[in-house]
């Protein structure tokens, strides 16, 4: 077995331990859970990403992998350390192996916080290859996909809550902006298959059905906001009405202009 395929295995089997942890603090209550369960969870896939991650990083010996690991490394050692402190789980909460639970979390933050910061100490690490940078500018553009995704899914689905909150019926008018905002909340989608698509045909075609499906959504969520943002706030100031229906007009002009420029500058 190689070196690279053994480092894999290594971070595969540290990521399966603590997705298994993971899974485990949210067996009994489920999606019910206290958000104390929740965030003990969610920093057990935290150190799982890192544990799948660090030990392929660590092998590169480059500028671009070490910094990259020492960033992962510290946020996997901070949410073991909360665990560990007591600050995400409650006191009820108990590991399977119950007696070594201290010596587990405790091992866990030094763990990862050597894992991120001793390769740092190396000295002549290289630079990064061609095909490392074109690798880097994708996975930034997809990880850029994915939050500002989530952002346009919550901006449009708060839209629509605020539309439809406390009606018995609708207007005319009003099924006209939800349709757009529908449409709005799963449309980001396309953004992220745009930027794992390789650069095309069908990658432009991706970007501009997303833009096509986008900008009428912030246009009704702009709309919404203005006309209906006392129903969230209990507010009849038109200068925070405005503001509220500005905010999704800007996000509309930034999001043509981006997917314009990948259009035009495809690389």
């Amino acid at each position: 077995m190689s070196r690279e395929c053994k480092l894999w295995v290594g971070g595969v089997l540290v990521c399966c331990l603590f997705v298994c942890l993971a899974v485990a603090a949210m067996w009994h209550e489920g999606p019910g859970s206290p958000d104390e369960v929740w965030a003990r969870m969610w920093c057990y896939l935290a150190a799982a990403g890192a544990g799948l991650l660090l030990p392929w990083l660590i092998s590169r010996r480059a500028v671009w992998s070490t910094r990259l690991g020492a960033g992962l490394g510290l946020v996997a050692a901070l949410g073991m350390f909360a665990v560990a402190c007591g600050d995400c789980g409650s006191a009820d909460i108990e590991m399977p192996w119950g007696a070594g639970q201290a010596v587990f979390l405790w091992g866990s933050v030094a763990g990862f916080l050597a894992a991120g910061l001793l390769p740092c100490l190396r000295r002549q690490l290289r630079g990064a290859t061609l095909a490392e940078r074109a690798g880097l500018r994708r996975a930034g553009r997809v990880l850029l996909a994915l939050v500002a995704g989530f952002g346009l899914f919550v901006l449009h689905t708060l839209a629509g809550l605020i539309l439809s909150i406390c009606r018995d019926e609708f207007h005319w008018w009003e099924y006209l902006l939800l349709v757009p905002l529908y449409i709005g909340m799963f449309i980001p989608i396309l953004w992220g298959l745009a930027e794992l698509l390789p650069v095309g045909r069908w990658q432009r075609a991706c970007f501009r059905v997303f833009l096509w499906g986008l900008l009428p959504g912030l246009g009704a969520a702009a709309i919404t906001y203005f006309l209906e943002w006392r129903r969230l706030a209990e507010l009849e100031l038109l200068s925070v009405r405005v503001a509220a229906a500005l905010f999704p007009l800007l996000l509309a002009v930034l999001c043509r202009h981006y997917i314009r420029y990948r259009i035009q500058n495809e690389d």
